[in-house]
């Protein structure tokens, strides 16, 4: 927890930190991307078409990102010289939100607004495949929104997601062919383990699905309206923060309470980080937070 350096980008931020271990990348509200080095120094700053709310990702020497008017972009993560971009039409209507990436392999996978959901070769941008797992419905655009949510979870040859007022699912990473899909509405994602996947629906009920099947396993609703985090396993229970603040311990078995800690009273908005034997959380009001369970 010591710091070990501290950079102003002078610029406000508006999405979280992606890093390789050597390079450290942040987005800046007027729409440009800036990289450092490890000691924290500026190694390059690009402009970009639109603001960026998905935090980037970096792999296979690359920066990737996706702006707000749904372009996806690649950057060389040494130099900031652009690869390759990729337009994608937008929806009339989305929520403001940050749908996220993922990589496996040579390939990243993103999800989009509008309820689709592609894998993309990270070399050149050629799309794989395209799922679409929002189901827009509805006589107005408000009704329509069927927006992608959280980060795709990837876990040995599957890829789930979910969408808000959607459906989730899994999918083959490789051929995007499907395992399962259900109808649910989420605005936080999903994430998977061995035998699991974990989703929190718009209600804020937690959920547990077989990941090979998508039948359920358990459901918890006892935080009703409490502005649930993407639920994280971590060791052998299922963590999800809330937005008074409190981090919930839930038992990956059944679903039932193990634990329960307060932070520091703000909203916990990004989803809670495994490191090793740590849990790191971060509220709103810019408290860094790590535990582990004894």
């Amino acid at each position: 927890g010591a710091e070990v350096w501290r950079r102003d980008v002078d610029t406000d931020l508006t999405t979280g930190v992606a890093s390789d271990g050597n390079t450290v990348v942040v987005a800046g509200v007027k729409g440009s991307l800036i990289a450092l080095d490890s000691g924290g120094n500026e190694k390059w700053k690009v402009p970009v078409s639109t603001e960026i709310l998905t935090t980037p990702i970096i792999a296979h020497g690359l920066v990737v990102v996706r702006s707000l008017d749904n372009k996806i972009a690649a950057y060389d993560v040494d130099t900031g010289e652009r690869r390759w971009i990729v337009p994608h039409r937008a929806p009339a209507l989305m929520l403001r939100a940050s749908p996220g990436i993922a990589t496996v392999g040579p390939t990243a996978i993103v999800a989009l607004p509008g309820g689709r959901m592609i894998s993309m070769m990270l070399n050149n941008g050629a799309i794989r495949w395209e799922i679409p797992i929002g189901d827009p419905k509805g006589a107005t655009e408000l009704e329509r929104i069927a927006d992608m949510s959280g980060t795709p979870a990837i876990y040995g040859q599957g890829v789930c997601g979910a969408a808000y007022q959607g459906r989730m699912g899994c999918f083959d990473v490789v051929s995007g062919s499907t395992f399962w899909v259900k109808g649910f509405s989420s605005k936080v994602g999903v994430s998977i383990d061995d035998e699991h996947v974990y989703a929190v629906d718009t209600d804020d009920k937690v959920y547990a699905f077989s990941n090979l099947r998508g039948q359920s396993v358990w459901r918890n609703d006892k935080m009703t309206y409490r502005s649930l985090t993407t639920p994280v396993p971590y060791r052998s229970d299922v963590v999800v923060g809330d937005g008074q603040g409190f981090i919930h311990f839930l038992s990956r078995y059944d679903g039932s309470f193990d634990a329960r800690i307060e932070t520091d009273g703000s909203p916990i908005l990004a989803t809670p980080v495994v490191s090793g034997e740590r849990l790191i959380v971060q509220t709103r009001d810019g408290s860094l937070q790590a535990f582990t369970l004894d």
